[in-house]
């Protein structure tokens, strides 16, 4: 009967233990702590969801939390992180990307995550883009008529990358 105590004992404390053990020296990935924090006060839930998506597309891509901050701020700048029906001339969405500028169609353009991937893969191919001013970076994207005004974006974008970004929460 001691030899069942002993085997149940170890299998309990396997289940327990083993997602302790994992070959990534035990890093889980946790949010943020400051997720639910005042960093995301006064935004709307479309502004926030937005964010997120923007910043969960960032991850997915490695893009590094310099460029989702860039990318969060343009879309501030762009839409208030809206994913807008129109805008000036033809753009359209959360970028206010435009089809007549070779973004996408119309319908693609509507896809909040379509205009975040088409941000981030003319961002990645900018040469040097990790060590630009953010206005800067920015602009070589997008090809605004008001290029500086992305800057006035970079703390509140900045707080809401922090906010949203799913860190590894490590136990060494």
């Amino acid at each position: 009967m001691r030899a069942l105590f002993v085997i149940a004992v170890a299998v309990l404390a396997g289940f327990v233990l083993s997602p302790l053990m994992r070959a990534d020296a035990g890093c889980t990935p946790a949010p943020a702590a400051s997720a639910s924090s005042s960093a995301l006060d006064g935004w709307s839930k479309e502004q926030i969801a937005n964010a997120r998506l923007i910043v969960t597309i960032g991850d997915e891509r490695g893009v590094p939390v310099e460029g989702q901050v860039i990318a969060v701020a343009t879309a501030l700048q762009e839409s208030s992180l809206r994913n807008l029906r129109g805008g000036d001339r033809d753009s359209v969405g959360l970028f206010q990307q435009r089809a007549s500028q070779g973004w996408g169609t119309p319908r693609q353009l509507a896809d909040p995550a379509y205009q975040t991937r088409k941000f981030y893969n003319k961002l990645l191919t900018v040469d040097g883009w990790q060590d630009m001013r953010l206005t800067d970076a920015a602009q070589a994207v997008q090809i605004s008529g008001r290029p500086e005004a992305y800057a006035k974006h970079a703390p509140a974008a900045t707080r809401l990358v922090e906010a949203l970004t799913v860190r590894a929460a490590c136990a060494h």
